[in-house]
């Protein structure tokens, strides 16, 4: 189920009033179905109860008639029997109709230290009370589920709400308490596990693009991408009320890098222009880096787009619950990044990029001017050799 209330507590009516008082309150709450209380299959069961009085009274220790009791209910292996090469334990017990009748049970005779025998029905109290068939312990304490499913909103809503009603109107005695469980329990999770992923996500980026332009600026100026693709990825599952569930986390994590490569095209086609081509460090410049550029952003993000159609049109089919919210946080994401990249960027680049971008087009200008040093070393080297 999605939503799990578990109670926890020592005595088993006392779990069933409280259980029955949260199924009530979680009823109220819209949105959900498929609601019941953990069920307790009852089944007749034999309760013993010594007397102590009578027992020390008789010279009798309580764990002597437990000792009977199970030879007599359940059977004592007294030794084996061997049969070819099989062997056979030899169990002594009472017969079948002992343990079935309690009035017969009452007349076991137990055998007293000072002779005789008396019956058990005189040191022990027996009767036949309903119990249940299973009692469910987690972390060695007694619980209860009442269980429920959302349908028609969001989960994180509902169960707000219900941990809201539950608070107002059940009263939970000493020694008894409850927390929430199920589905949702392991979103929570999960969507803290996919935080922290998205964090190192973002981190490692930085740091690999920090290493690579050897600028923190152009890093930022890359990395200023990500909110701009979740902004349309948040609007994306607004428009289409689809939840912030385990699909939509994996599709924030996977839309890091890909609203990321529009920044890199952008940034090294600039630096290839002034390295080239010769170009200023202009506007003029910036804005023809970004023209050149329209077309292969454009046609990367509609072929994007396009390959995640039939998953965005595959809401509330089997199998997709995973891809289709993966899809819509994609597809939104990329559309606004696409978007606002040939807007942000190239004003933040002119804003704060200048200079970075002139070094890293210095040093690329350097390290090819190397290579061609080293090619021309080479030819000579070979002439000479073929000389």
């Amino acid at each position: 189920s999605q939503v799990i209330v578990k109670i926890f507590g020592p005595d088993l009516k006392t779990l069933e009033r409280l259980g029955s008082e949260v199924h009530s309150a979680m009823r109220e709450v819209a949105g959900v179905v498929d609601d019941y209380v953990e069920p307790q299959v009852m089944i007749p069961q034999l309760r013993i109860t010594p007397n102590d009085f009578e027992l020390s009274r008789h010279g009798l220790r309580k764990g002597e008639v437990l000792e009977l009791l199970e030879t007599a209910l359940q059977g004592k292996v007294l030794s084996q029997v061997l049969e070819g090469e099989r062997s056979f334990d030899l169990v002594i017990r009472g017969e079948d109709k002992l343990r079935d009748n309690p009035e017969t049970i009452g007349n076991l005779l137990l055998p007293i230290p000072s002779g005789g025998l008396i019956p058990l029905k005189s040191v022990a109290e027996i009767a036949v009370y309903p119990g249940p068939t299973s009692i469910s312990h987690e972390n060695s304490r007694r619980r209860l589920f009442v269980l429920c499913n959302v349908a028609g909103r969001d989960l994180g809503s509902a169960v707000n709400e219900i941990q809201a009603r539950i608070e107002e109107q059940v009263e939970f005695p000493e020694g008894y308490a409850w927390v929430m469980g199920g589905q949702y329990e392991q979103l929570l999770e999960s969507g803290r596990t996919m935080t922290w992923l998205f964090l190192f996500a973002l981190l490692l980026m930085g740091v690999l693009l920090a290493a690579e332009f050897r600028s923190f600026a152009l890093a930022a100026i890359v990395l200023m991408n990500v909110p701009q693709a979740v902004i349309g990825a948040v609007i994306a599952l607004l428009v289409t009320g689809t939840t912030l569930n385990m699909g939509a986390l994996v599709g924030f994590v996977a839309l890091c890098g890909i609203a990321s490569r529009n920044g890199i095209l952008l940034i090294t086609h600039w630096v290839t222009l002034i390295r080239d081509e010769g170009e200023e460090f202009t506007p003029a410049m910036i804005l023809r880096g970004c023209k050149e550029r329209l077309v292969p952003v454009l046609m990367t993000a509609l072929t994007t787009n396009l390959g995640m159609v039939p998953l965005v049109l595959a809401e509330g089919q089997p199998g997709k619950e995973i891809l289709y919210p993966v899809a819509i946080v994609i597809s939104g994401g990329l559309t606004t990044s696409t978007i606002l990249d040939f807007t942000i960027t190239p004003a933040a680049a002119c804003l704060y990029g200048r200079k970075a971008i002139l070094r890293l087009a210095k040093r690329r200008t350097e390290g090819l001017d190397d290579e061609h040093m080293l090619e021309a070393e080479s030819l000579e080297v070979e002439g000479l050799s073929a000389k």
